[in-house]
């Protein structure tokens, strides 16, 4: 028996005021460090021409090369993300989820 739904229902999940999507959860706590560091990446890019200094002003700091891989190539300076961020799930018992119908 198929009953029609009476109401169309939105659900928007936050954590931290970004929108809640699977690889958050993974991210756990460490969400906010994580947006600053790439804020901090877009930052250095835009103020540093240069890519050999942007590449060595990014090998400078430990808290990117934490969650990025910083290369240097054919004149290119780029950074990718360590896959093992999304390894194993991070702790989320103290994550504040606000979730809204």
């Amino acid at each position: 028996m198929n009953l029609p739904l009476k109401a169309r229902v939105d659900l928007l999940a936050k954590i931290g005021g970004f929108a809640l999507d699977c690889r958050m959860l993974f991210l756990g706590d460490r969400v906010r460090q994580l947006v600053r560091t790439y804020e901090e990446i877009v930052h250095r890019f835009s103020r540093i021409p240069d890519p050999k200094r942007l590449f060595e002003n990014l090998q400078s700091s430990e808290e990117i090369k934490q969650f990025y891989e910083i290369h240097y190539s054919d004149g290119v300076t780029s950074v990718l993300m360590h896959p093992h961020i999304f390894a194993e799930r991070a702790p989320v018992d103290d994550l504040n989820i606000d979730l809204r119908f």
